[in-house]
This record gives C-alpha cells, structure tokens and sequence, in this order.
C-alpha cells in the first residue's frame, strides 16, 4: 500500500494523521517537495537528493540569516521580508507556514526591474535544495535539486517538460515528470497493490500507468462545480479500473457529487470526514486562552468586563502593543508577550476555553490545537478562523458581544453547561472515528 499525494498542504496533513490514527501506516510519497517534508513522508526528490549524499540536520534559516551582498539590507514582520539595496527592493522573501514563525521557504530574486529571475528554496535544515529560474514573461524555465554541498543531483524543465537526473554516476533523461515518478515507484520497490491518493492530477496520471491489478482510493479533498471533473468522470465510466471509491472528505461535497452522478455511479462514493487526535481531557475550568499576532482582539474589553468570573490568557510571539498592555488594569487579564514554545504549551494545557478573537492571519494553526486540546472554541463571525471545528451556536455576530459574555459567565457557574457545549462542538466538526475509517477502506 502506498498513499501518493499531490503536496504536502493542510488537507494532506490532515488525512496522513487520519489514515495513521486508524491503522494505515504504510508509506506515503508526495510528488511536489516544499522543503519542509516530515521525517516519515518522502518525495522523489528528497529521497534521490539523500541517497546522493545524506544532509546533517539543521536549523530551518530564519528571516535576517538570508546571505545577502554587503551593503544590502534585510526589512520584515510577521508577514514576509524583502532584501533592500538603497530603497530599491532585490528580493522578497516567503515564510513557511505558520508566518509568524519567520521560518524561510523561499527566497524571490528581482532583477532592478522588478522582474522575478531566480528563486532559492530552502528547506527545514536551513539550506538551499533548489532554485528555479524564469525568464522576462515571468515563466518558470528550469528547477535544480542539489546537495547540501551543492551538487545538482536533478533537473526539471519547465518548458519542454522533461525531467534529467544524475544519480549514481549515470545520466537519466525522462521525456516527463510522470515517467520520472513512475521510475523512483519501481526503484523503491513500493507495494503498488493499494494506492490511496488525493489529486486527479499527477497522481491520478500515476495511477493509470500502472498495472491494472490495483484496489485504489481516490481522497476528494476539494469542491465541486456543476459538473463531475473530467478525469473523476474516467472513474465513474470505468475506464481507470483501479481505483475502486471515491471518498469525499466533506458532507456538503459528498451529497453534491452523488447529485452529478446517475444511481449505479453513487455506489462508488463514500463520505469520510477527518480523524482528528483529542490530547486530553477538558478539566471544565474557567480559564480561556487566545493566541494572536494583532492587538485587534474583537470586543475584548467588553467581555473582560462581562465575564468577570472567566481567566482571560493571552499569549504573542512578539511584543504587545500599548493597547493590550492597558488592559492588565482588569484583574481577570493575564497577557504573555514573546511567548516561547514551553510557555505556548503551559497556556494549552492550562485552559480548557478557546476564544478565537484575533482578527487578521490565524497563529500556529491554533483552531486545530484548540480542538485537538479539547477546548471549547467560541468567538465571533468576523474572527473564527476555522468555522468546521466550531458549534454553529458557539460564533456570535460581531456587535452580539454580550450574548458571549453572557454565555462565558454561564459556563464558569455551570461546568456541565460546558460539556454539553463540548458534545456539540464534536457533532458539528463532523469527525470520524477509527471503526468508520476501517469498515469503508478495509
């Protein structure tokens, strides 16, 4: 068996941890390779660049530790950096996800035009393992792979589509990146029986070129428009003969698909939300915690004052503005400026409320912590960041402040008031659980 998908994003992560949760703990290969790949999750590039010479662990490379030119200068916050010559900007900078975090992923190189000529990726441990160049028209030309010493161990042309790799002291030319992977599937001797994979892409085109003895399972993960994709539409006319399910990850998709398709197709389709992992238990304390990168906290003077009963924490990566220090005058406020990971980890397991108030970019992916902590998560429509986790009833309108506080001084009186609001939180983010995972793939 083998998990194939397209990159390594959100929706991936979350369907890596819930195979895993539920016993699928076969290999995984992701076929686009950002430079921040789990230890356990390969690429074809991460694996052909490794056996080439293995890399010493590292740091991943922090904003202002870019090797820029003498006299240059490096200007960022929380959002992204550029490299400056003067006031004229040479390069901009990208984090990895979370941003805060300052973490470089990639480093775009600007002639004095403006003009992107040369992109440096970087990965986890702090060095370059690719550089993709682009012309004037603003096309990527050519992507490098290297060495942590710099030797160029594969290249994939962007504009005639072939893909060269140089690896133990021969020279392979692949016409396409498609025949590329399917060579590093065979080469690592992967079990091909069983292919669970996420994209009608790249690794759907993989699935088809193999041989027709397979069991597959394609994860939808995305919407849908009024029609049935083109190449979904190749499984349902059984003309991709190793793919057995569709299975979407969510209701409102699942039942929009089984309205596209005739009666005998549905039987193809299966509905199955995320494993979501649950740390702890919720200890029913009146103590919340708010995670922000902003001093824009929706009506949070107000609710300090309505809820006078509730221990409001709030923790930032960085320094705190004048306008969250004034608040310390309220006795249930206790504020954590440049917050490290060990005080981040205190303030987690120490509340059992999340207020998701912070206005702006969602912080270290804090819903889903929220909810992995089995936290309460309440806030208001213009600030929740991640509405599939969170009880319809527990997001107030912007201006409905004292609707939330009511509700907060209501569950530090009645800590049962809290598990049943805890219950419906688990309804409404629809997760599944390990039986329903292994009575549908199995």
């Amino acid at each position: 068996m083998l998990n194939l998908f397209a990159n390594y994003n959100e929706q991936a992560e979350l369907l890596y941890h819930s195979l895993q949760a539920a016993g699928y703990s076969h290999p995984t290969v992701v076929l686009e390779d950002n430079g921040f790949l789990p230890a356990e999750v390969e690429s074809p590039y991460k694996y052909f660049v490794e056996a080439t010479q293995r890399s010493t662990t590292g740091k991943p490379c922090f904003f202002n530790q870019v090797k820029v030119p003498a006299l240059w200068e490096i200007k960022g916050d929380a959002k992204g950096a550029g490299v400056y010559y003067l006031d004229e900007k040479r390069a901009n900078i990208n984090y990895h996800y979370p941003k805060d975090r300052r973490l470089v992923e990639r480093v775009t190189w600007l002639d004095r035009q403006g003009n992107a000529r040369f992109v440096e990726h970087y990965n986890q441990d702090g060095w370059i393992f690719a550089k993709t160049s682009y012309n004037l028209l603003h096309e990527a030309i050519t992507t490098a792979y290297f060495t942590q010493s710099g030797q160029e161990v594969i290249v994939e042309n962007h504009i005639t589509h072939d893909v060269t790799l140089n690896f133990q002291g021969k020279i392979y030319n692949f016409p396409t990146k498609l025949d590329f992977v399917l060579y590093y599937l065979n080469f690592r001797h992967f079990e091909l029986d069983r292919i669970f994979y996420n994209s009608l892409a790249l690794p759907f085109m993989v699935v088809l070129r193999l041989p027709q003895n397979g069991s597959d399972v394609l994860f939808w993960q995305e919407g849908l428009g009024d029609q049935v994709p083109g190449n979904m539409q190749l499984i349902f006319n059984n003309q991709a003969r190793r793919t057995k399910k569709i299975v979407v990850t969510n209701e409102e998709v699942y039942q929009k698909l089984r309205s596209l398709v005739g009666h005998n197709q549905r039987k193809l389709i299966k509905y199955l939300p995320y494993v979501y992992q649950v740390f702890r238990h919720n200890l029913l304390r009146p103590v919340s915690f708010t995670l922000t990168n902003t001093d824009n906290l929706l009506n949070f003077e107000e609710l300090l004052k309505a809820a006078p009963d509730i221990t409001f924490n709030v923790a930032a990566l960085t320094n705190m503005s004048n306008k969250l220090l004034d608040l310390l005058k309220y006795p249930n406020v206790i504020l954590y400026p440049n917050a490290n990971q060990a005080r981040l980890n205190l303030l987690w397991q120490g509340a059992d409320i999340y207020l998701d108030l912070n206005v702006g970019e969602e912080v270290n992916n804090a819903s889903r912590k929220a909810f992995e902590n089995n936290m309460l998560i309440l806030g208001f429509e213009n600030s929740v960041h991640d509405d599939k986790l969170v009880d319809p009833e527990s997001i107030y309108a912007t201006p409905n402040y004292k609707a939330l506080g009511k509700k907060l001084n209501e569950i530090a009186n009645k800590p049962n008031l809290m598990k049943d609001l805890l219950l419906k939180q688990t309804k409404a983010a629809r997760a599944a659980n390990i039986s329903k995972y292994k009575n549908i793939l199995d």
